[in-house]
């Protein structure tokens, strides 16, 4: 009986302290839900050239500068930055192959005195805050003229400047929309390689890409890609041929058009086009490049991640020649950070459906969600700052969404000053 006794005893227990174990579990999981896991914000060029580069050009300045910029970003609770360090087929860091970023020297291909990367990675895990450095390898100028593209800015050594000048097809002055390098140039691969292992050679806690890694998709960049694309194309074109041959094609539109041969290869080339697009094309060259680029992130730093932060509208994936769907289910991305700049109500991407779509991409695969805000937009009163709260608030409820970035460093500073000269609370996270 006394035996019984006890034994009944230390089973009610054990049985009333699971309960309250799974009690208090139930409780920090509610808790957890109601917070964001990583509080981060962009820093882009430009900005580095305001905040950062010292008129001077001395270590001990640009030290000062970037111990002013971590003060603010401690106060603002921030745990990771995304740093642009190479935004021209440049470089924010000591490279032998890209010319210096003018961002941080002032002028492209200028030899500073230190290190800029590396004393800002010493700083921010000092302070505890991760790095993701942001590359744009693909671009060399930003944008142009129907007269042609200003290349005057470009140091002698910018690889993509090179190119140009010797006529190589993996790169093309698109005019209005600038110099690019194309993503399906197998030179162009390597020299993409090359930028990710420089920048891998410091301690990066993840490398970071958006959706200006390529210009528009409307038309090729020269020949040489022309060229490729349309011998992609082809098996579309011949199943086109094969379901409507000239001898029944009704013809274009109006109805009383001429059913010439020429007419009918503008209708072959369109409806193949559909069937495989010239932003697809280029998603397969993109694809092999991040593919290539996070194996060798992972063989250097285990433990560092791949970004991906596109552009927020889901139906916008193809003309930006990306494919986030695939990419989080093959591995390539760890991390997605779609650029939901928009408000609660926009009539073509509300906030709350727009985020459960890019959701819908990462479910069942190991990838994250942090989705970006624009606190420059907020300013512009293009978004209410109650929408910013609101949203702020879905994605710290939602177990799916694990952080949140914010566009950007400038912007979040020029809202706290505009906050508190108006007398009001500055609460950057909701």
């Amino acid at each position: 009986m006394g035996k019984f006794f006890w034994r009944t005893c230390r089973l009610n227990a054990f049985v009333f302290f699971a309960f309250v174990v799974w009690i208090n579990f139930a409780f920090l999981s509610s808790v957890t839900k109601a917070t964001l896991d990583v509080r981060a914000v962009w820093f882009f060029y430009g900005e580095v050239a305001k905040y950062m580069r010292p008129a001077d050009r001395t270590r001990a300045s640009f030290e000062g500068n970037v111990a002013i910029v971590f003060d603010n970003l401690r106060r603002w609770g921030v745990h990771a930055v995304a740093l642009q360090v190479m935004s021209h087929c440049d470089a924010g860091f000591r490279s032998a192959v890209f010319p210096s970023s003018a961002s941080f020297a002032g002028k492209q291909g200028e030899v500073l005195p230190y290190d800029p990367l590396e004393i800002f990675l010493e700083m921010a895990h000092a302070a505890g805050i991760q790095v993701f450095a942001w590359f744009t390898p693909l671009r060399i100028v930003h944008a142009g003229t129907d007269a042609g593209t200003d290349t005057t800015g470009l140091a002698p050594n910018n690889p993509g400047l090179l190119m140009l000048h010797d006529g190589h097809p993996g790169v093309a002055d698109l005019r209005k929309d600038g110099i690019w390098l194309d993503a399906g140039n197998p030179f162009v691969q390597e020299l993409c390689l090359r930028a990710a292992d420089e920048i891998l050679d410091y301690q990066v806690d993840g490398l970071i890409v958006d959706d200006r890694m390529q210009p528009r998709v409307s038309i090729p960049y020269n020949d040489a890609e022309a060229e490729a694309y349309n011998a992609a194309r082809w098996p579309f074109e011949q199943r086109i041929r094969s379901k409507v041959p000239f001898e029944t094609w009704q013809g274009g539109q109006p109805a009383d058009a001429e059913r010439t041969p020429e007419a009918y290869e503008e209708f072959v080339f369109a409806e193949s086009a559909k069937l495989f697009s010239l932003g697809r094309f280029r998603c397969t060259h993109l694809e092999a490049l991040y593919r290539r680029i996070h194996e060798r992130m992972r063989a250097k730093r285990p433990n560092a991640v791949f970004i991906l932060g596109p552009s927020g509208n889901p139906a916008s994936c193809e003309g930006h020649a990306i494919n986030p769907s695939e990419w989080c289910k093959e591995g390539i991305v760890d991390v997605l950070s779609p650029q939901l700049y928009w408000g609660m109500t926009h009539p073509t991407c509300p906030f709350k459906n727009t985020l459960e779509k890019w959701l819908q991409m990462s479910a069942g695969a190991n990838t994250k969600v942090m989705p970006s805000f624009s606190v420059g937009y907020m300013l512009q009163n293009k978004v209410p700052p109650s929408d910013h709260d609101k949203m702020t608030q879905i994605c710290k409820e939602n177990t799916n969404v694990s952080g949140l970035f914010l566009f950007s460093y400038g912007k979040v500073l020029e809202w706290e000053e505009r906050t508190k000269a108006a007398g009001g609370l500055f609460r950057p996270w909701g």
